[in-house]
């Protein structure tokens, strides 16, 4: 059981209070690796192994994300989404890309579509489905240690982290809606993906959190 004050850190969020968010992240992070295991880390088809360390009553959640090649190195082929929630992102160390794209009205697409569902131990099927569409880059920026962006609802994005260190970001998922995310992938892809829902080793986790809290 942690025993961070997650309501006071939800409030940092809201604030955009990026001093006070770093030392209460830092704190939170300390306290995961002081934990005898943390076997509640997982895999993500994105790269990144993720942990959800707090669920709201309204369904907000905090989470954990950590880029770390040595335990987990993956090319995503379905990188180009966007969230049924608003992303509140506070990167505690590394370094992060944050890709936007836009749909236009060509007829020639670009990206096939997925919709998503899961088996029944938690793993995640992506089925392409009929509809295509053309996106285009647009914005693109580049967010550092210390720094909190955002990603608004139905924004389309793709993302992670750049260069070799370990990147550790700590997100707040606001105001989730009841749409069904968009997933797209381009290229000659098949119709059907499955991601298993695999947890990260106990062993691992306290390696690289315990990384995490070394940092100066």
């Amino acid at each position: 059981m942690l025993s961070t004050d997650f309501e006071n850190l939800r409030e940092l969020y809201r604030k955009s209070d990026v001093s006070n968010l770093h030392i209460v992240v830092k704190n939170l992070i300390t306290e995961l690796s002081n934990l005898i295991a943390y076997d509640n880390m997982y895999f993500h088809p994105l790269g990144f192994m993720y942990a959800t360390l707090h669920s709201f009553s309204n369904n907000e959640t905090i989470r954990i994300h950590i880029w770390n090649k040595r335990v987990y190195e993956l090319t995503p082929i379905l990188d180009i989404h966007n969230h049924y929630y608003k992303v509140n992102s506070y990167v505690f160390c590394g370094c992060v890309v944050n890709q936007l794209y836009k749909i236009h009205g060509l007829k020639n697409p670009n990206v096939s579509q997925y919709k998503g569902s899961y088996t029944s131990n938690g793993g995640r099927i992506l089925t392409k489905t009929t509809d295509g569409f053309f996106v285009i880059e647009e914005k693109k920026s580049i967010h550092y240690s210390g720094d909190l962006y955002v990603i608004e609802h139905d924004q389309i994005h793709s993302g992670g982290s750049l260069g070799d260190e370990t990147t550790c970001t700590v997100v707040y998922t606001q105001e989730p809606g009841e749409k069904e995310p968009l997933v797209f992938g381009k290229g000659e892809l098949p119709d059907v993906l499955l991601f298993e829902l695999k947890k990260v080793p106990s062993k691992e986790v306290k390696k690289v959190l315990t990384e995490l809290k070394n940092l100066k």
